[in-house]
């Protein structure tokens, strides 16, 4: 085959690449108007703090306080706090979402397994909001002294 046949048919099989991976991210749901690449980099972004709060969540490192409301957690940082809570959809399912708000406690930014179009970064952001939570709700409720104490008592 001629060096210039080999040349066309890598460009053929790139724009064929390109083609399917259009396709492919035109079927994946997006707001009217906003371009992929934005989208992408929004989920990336997002899925980057649900990360970064879960590891310093873990480390005991988010200052999590009790809500207003039943079953929601606060952690304040400078100008903006993290809303985390549970919601019971039925027996068997259960979302969690983690909100971004501002200083006078308007919703910026929701955050859930729902937010993303691809299933991989949406399982792992629904077992990293999932581990927050208990991990919120323990560190505020006490849950780790109250079973030290018992512990103790029990010998």
């Amino acid at each position: 085959m001629a060096r210039g046949q080999v040349g066309d048919r890598r460009i053929r099989n790139a724009r064929k690449t390109v083609i399917r991976s259009r396709q492919h991210l035109k079927a994946t749901r997006r707001p009217r108007g906003q371009s992929l690449k934005r989208v992408i980099m929004s989920e990336v972004k997002l899925a980057t703090l649900v990360s970064r709060l879960h590891r310093q969540t873990l480390s005991k490192k988010v200052p999590w306080r009790r809500a207003s409301r039943e079953g929601v957690f606060v952690a304040v940082f400078s100008g903006y706090a993290l809303r985390l809570s549970r919601h019971v959809l039925s027996q068997t399912v259960e979302d969690y979402v983690l909100e971004v708000c501002d200083h006078d406690g308007g919703v910026i930014e929701k955050i859930s397994d729902g937010c993303f179009s691809r299933p991989q970064p949406a399982n792992e952001v629904f077992r990293q909001l999932k581990e927050t939570y208990d991990l919120a709700r323990r560190a505020v409720m006490g849950s780790e002294g109250a079973i030290d104490s018992i512990l103790e008592e029990l010998g």
